[in-house]
């Protein structure tokens, strides 16, 4: 498979109404990752002092994220999202939200579509794994924000090598870096770092409290009882980065 390709990509992400609704009912509404608006808040918190007029929000989803911050700071928020299924649902979101001065969604990549920047902050949850040109990203990134804006996002991030942790990256078509990666690249690209945290605890507990909720579907359970395994064996961590530029 090539870096980045957009097909298989899209493939992956054409999530049936019953997935997004079970996503919804452990996640809440509007929300499709662990810890929905309780992790969106505690990210955001990582961004402080924070005063944004416009807003990126990389693989926008249902639009739970965009929501909340077209609240919370009063601004408008551009939310992008390689899927079909979520972008159509995130635009009629937008209207029973009545946000529709503040929020507005746009189909396509993130690394070609052509983004009617400057943003003061750009935010991403849990999209970045997907995106293997990693330094082309970090660049589009850069070249969107404002000076002195902020890039926040969180990513699953490799810790230790083994056979199990290749297949599940290989299975998923998945680019995982090091936190150090990161860290690195972001660096090289020019940005400056505010925070680089390892956030696994959260996001470990996040997953038990939903594990404990009643009647949740075998296809979650599986995947969250994997996802805390590996936690367990140091195989992967789940980090959440804010730099500035």
């Amino acid at each position: 498979m090539k870096d980045y390709d957009v097909q298989v990509f899209n493939e992956q992400l054409q999530y049936s109404l019953t997935e997004i609704n079970e996503s919804e009912r452990l996640f809440g509404r509007n929300f499709y990752f662990t810890g929905g608006m309780i992790e969106v808040t505690d990210m955001l918190a990582y961004a402080a002092p924070l005063k944004p007029k416009r807003i990126l929000d990389i693989g926008s989803g249902l639009g739970g994220p965009a929501f909340l911050m077209a609240r919370k700071y009063h601004a408008q928020v551009d939310g992008i999202d390689i899927s079909h299924s979520m972008n159509q649902l995130a635009n009629e979101r937008v209207v029973e939200e009545g946000l529709t001065e503040q929020v507005q969604f746009f189909l396509g990549d993130i690394l070609t579509y052509d983004m009617p920047g400057p943003y003061d902050l750009i935010y991403s949850n849990c999209v970045f794994l997907h995106i293997h040109d990693k330094n082309l990203l970090i660049k589009r990134m850069y070249d969107l924000l404002t000076d002195g804006g902020k890039l926040l996002f969180g990513d699953y991030c490799i810790e230790k090598e083994s056979e199990e942790m290749a297949h599940y990256i290989h299975e998923y078509h998945y680019h995982l870096l090091h936190q150090e990666e990161w860290d690195q690249r972001l660096k090289q690209c020019g940005f400056r770092k505010l925070t680089s945290e390892d956030c696994t605890i959260r996001l470990a507990t996040h997953s038990r409290e939903i594990l404990a909720m009643d009647h949740i579907g075998a296809e979650w359970e599986n995947v969250l009882k994997k996802r805390l395994d590996r936690f367990a064996k140091g195989e992967q961590q789940w980090c959440v980065f804010c730099y500035q530029r």
